[in-house]
């Protein structure tokens, strides 16, 4: 059973908001990992949701995002523990992960079946142009698991939810352009990945604001792309 985390925190970063969830930036250089080899090391086990059609896919309550950089993420099995019909049902309820509009690629079917192995890579970029649901959401129910960076300077959102409940939405809004969030539910909040503004206000980078105002609109002040992460329940 071992655990390694090579990802450094970025300072300043590791927040408890209102008593809801914890969030923190983490950073890493060109081969930096993030693993796992054993299940048991999930730290959700007993709150994660299983897929309807195969209990070797599951969604976990806490979640990361890219926020810049590039990163690989790896799922790796023994034996006959995942099976060809995981691997088509991972596919089916990923297909429109938004992220998959960007630089994205993954293992085929037969690669996966062949090396025991599912991966993944993602290079950051400008891909989520309306709110959508945060991609790498579903993964296989793998005994080992891995998250490398390929590029230096990659950085991540982690997010654990305190209270039932969440689920996260990706925003990316390009340099000086300006988008609008809507009030949907019930509890809303918004982190930036760079400095922004609301209507006007200013928004430092790694800000997070709860939204009790029906619409927002956010203007991307920074010189790169801003990923704006919604949490909600």
């Amino acid at each position: 059973m071992t655990v390694r985390y090579d990802f450094v925190l970025v300072p300043e970063t590791l927040k408890v908001i209102d008593g809801e969830f914890q969030i923190v930036v983490v950073e890493g250089k060109q081969g930096d990992v993030v693993s796992r080899t054993e299940k048991s090391e999930i730290n959700e086990i007993g709150k994660q949701t299983f897929d309807t059609e195969s209990s070797n896919i599951l969604k976990t309550p806490s979640a990361f995002s890219l926020l810049g950089g590039s990163i690989e993420v790896s799922l790796s099995w023994e034996d006959d523990d995942i099976t060809e019909s995981d691997i088509q049902r991972l596919n089916e309820l990923t297909e429109n992960d938004y992220l998959k509009n960007g630089s994205f690629s993954e293992t085929s079917v037969e690669e996966a079946m062949a090396n025991k192995s599912y991966k993944a890579t993602y290079a950051f970029g400008n891909n989520y142009e309306t709110l959508q649901e945060k991609g790498f959401s579903w993964g296989l129910y793998a005994k080992y698991a891995e998250v490398k960076a390929t590029q230096d300077n990659t950085r991540l959102i982690c997010f654990q939810p305190i209270v039932e409940g969440y689920y996260g939405s990706i925003l990316d809004i390009g340099v000086g352009e300006t988008k609008t969030i809507n009030k949907s539910d019930n509890l809303m909040y918004l982190f930036f990945s760079q400095n922004c503004s609301i209507d006007g206000t200013q928004m430092n980078q790694y800000d997070v604001k709860r939204l009790n105002s029906s619409s927002v609109n956010i203007r991307n002040e920074s010189e790169a792309t801003a990923r704006i992460m919604v949490y909600r329940r």
